[in-house]
């Protein structure tokens, strides 16, 4: 009995110790041209089915100190057919500042970035050369260095590749293009970092980061230049359709407003218009899908109201996914651009942003009529007349309401974290008009002017503060870019306001809820070279 029991007692100990260690133990077989061409045809089964996403584009040009001298900003749409990306900007009846860095922009410059080979990076064309293991935003990958292997090949990718173990899919991607050895080389170093889904599971293009020091050839005067694209909405397509075919409401509401008409009740009308607009916007990739990020962002508008004499039972609030420091109204819904939430370095800070928006509404201005009947036409000409930009009459009454919602919320101490927060924007804003003076949809944040009654908040800002009045771009905000859902995360103190930061540049993995449907094997696809991101 006894020499039974000791044994097994032993074995029963020792096999939790096994069970951790045996797989780090195990030797990982290389990976075989089958596992390559299998990571090549899901690379090209990704650019047939992601044939339509959006894209935004955010530069800073540097001096020798390494501080930002300009920066410029693009957003629109890119569409893929056979190996070709067609790129077209969102377009806007706002006008934009002519700005010396934005005319060097090339968009489908960046968009080649954002995939190392439309055509697919497959064995015939690329060497593959394997090196090793390593585990990378806890994702185990192959690591592969890429070349071509035709000398002439200008224009194709060349870096290091990180390709997802278990679904055989690239999920990072570091380098840049080939170019003549005789010539000064057009293209720029970048790493393009993929995340996971959570609408069906597959790994798809997010974000791509750029930071080149010693530029050969200044740009403008400036030596070194960093970079940021996003992507997001490659489910649009779909979406879109689904939310056209349900835009209607019930009863009389379908047609426009005759004013000659009666209404039975003017504001469930509005609001139902209203309404259309938001979801409009939604499917078109402009508003973020609701979630927890905006159920939050209700919370500190709730705190900031006391009493609600507007015709809006209810207030909701919602994110553009855009980079410009804007905001505005949808009738009872405040929008507040990703990266004036990203900013925000608390939620006293949080408020100061939202309040004017919230004003707006409380004061029951106006906004412009927005009907049925434009929605069915085509997203470009829709695009084209969207603005929700207020009168300088309104801004300056909202800014004067927001300013009396704040004192009497918020504690001196809140307060005075505002006020640390516009003296560090107005210091930015001049040598940032991106970011502070272009707003593409609504109104740009008070700072740089200095004459709207929210800045009377500045004097009450201490000279030292303790942490950083402002968050870097892109330092806590997160997005699905396949569901359009943005979350929060808690970055560090390590900050530089309102400028670039390195993202996190490690693969992502959102909550896995596939979705298969058939595949059909994609055509092949010419091989094209790499088009230059910059005017040289």
């Amino acid at each position: 009995m006894k020499k039974t029991i000791v044994p097994f007692l032993v074995r029963l100990w020792l096999l939790p110790f096994v069970t951790v260690v045996a797989p780090l133990c195990r030797a990982q077989s290389p990976p075989t041209d089958k596992d390559i061409d299998a990571t090549v045809w899901n690379e090209t089964r990704l650019t047939e089915r992601r044939q339509n996403f959006n894209i935004e584009i955010f530069l800073e040009s540097r001096d020798a100190r390494s501080i930002v001298q300009d920066n410029a900003y693009w957003v629109g749409r890119v569409h893929l057919y056979k190996g070709v990306h067609h790129v077209a900007e969102f377009p806007s009846s706002l006008a934009r500042l002519s700005l010396p860095l934005m005319s060097r922009i090339v968009p489908a410059g960046f968009v080649a970035m954002v995939f190392p080979d439309l055509a697919g990076p497959d064995l015939d064309f690329y060497d593959w050369k394997y090196g090793g293991e390593q585990i990378s935003g806890g994702v185990r990958c192959w690591v592969f260095d890429l070349r071509p292997k035709e000398a002439t090949a200008y224009g194709a990718f060349v870096g290091r590749i990180l390709v997802a173990e278990a679904d055989q899919m690239i999920v990072r991607f570091e380098g840049t293009f080939t170019s003549n050895p005789k010539k000064h080389s057009p293209y720029l170093h970048f790493i393009s970092v993929r995340a996971k889904s959570g609408f069906d599971g597959q790994w798809v293009p997010s974000n791509v980061y750029i930071s080149e020091k010693d530029l050969a050839r200044p740009i403008n005067g400036s030596s070194e230049l960093r970079a940021r694209v996003m992507t997001w909405g490659f489910q649009q397509q779909a979406l879109t359709e689904q939310a056209v075919a349900e835009l209607h409401v019930e009863g009389p509401i379908q047609r426009r407003v005759d004013p000659f008409t009666a209404v039975r009740d003017p504001h469930e009308f509005d609001r139902a218009v209203e309404q259309m607009m938001v979801e409009w916007m939604t499917a078109q990739g402009l508003l973020a899908r609701p979630g927890q990020t905006e159920a939050g962002l209700k919370g500190v508008v709730a705190g900031l109201v006391k009493k609600n004499n507007s015709s809006c039972s209810e207030i909701q609030v919602r994110v553009l996914l855009t980079t410009p420091l804007e905001g505005f109204t949808i009738g009872c819904t405040v929008v507040i651009s990703k990266e004036m939430l990203n900013v925000a370095s608390d939620d006293a800070v949080a408020s100061l942003l939202l309040a004017p928006m919230l004003a707006h509404i409380l004061l029951n201005h106006p906004n412009k009529p927005v009907y049925a009947d434009m929605l069915q036409a085509d997203a470009d000409e829709v695009l084209k007349k969207l603005s929700f930009a207020g009168t300088a009459e309104d801004i300056q009454e909202d800014d004067r309401k927001g300013l009396e919602l704040l004192v009497n919320s918020q504690s001196q101490g809140n307060l005075a974290r505002m006020g640390s927060f516009l003296r560090s924007a107005a210091e930015y804003c001049r040598r940032m008009p991106a970011l502070f003076l272009q707003p593409r949809l609504g109104n740009a944040i008070p700072a740089c002017d200095g004459r709207g009654p929210i800045m009377k908040l500045i004097p009450l800002a201490p000279r030292r503060i303790e942490g950083v009045p402002a968050f870097s771009l892109g330092s806590r905000l997160i997005l699905d870019p396949v569901t359009d859902i943005v979350q929060l995360l808690y970055p560090s103190q390590d900050q530089e306001p309102f400028q670039l930061t390195a993202l996190d540049l490690n693969p992502r993995q959102f909550v896995d809820t596939p979705s298969p449907d058939p595949i059909l094997p994609p055509d092949p696809l010419a091989r094209r070279r790499a088009v230059s991101p910059i005017k040289w």
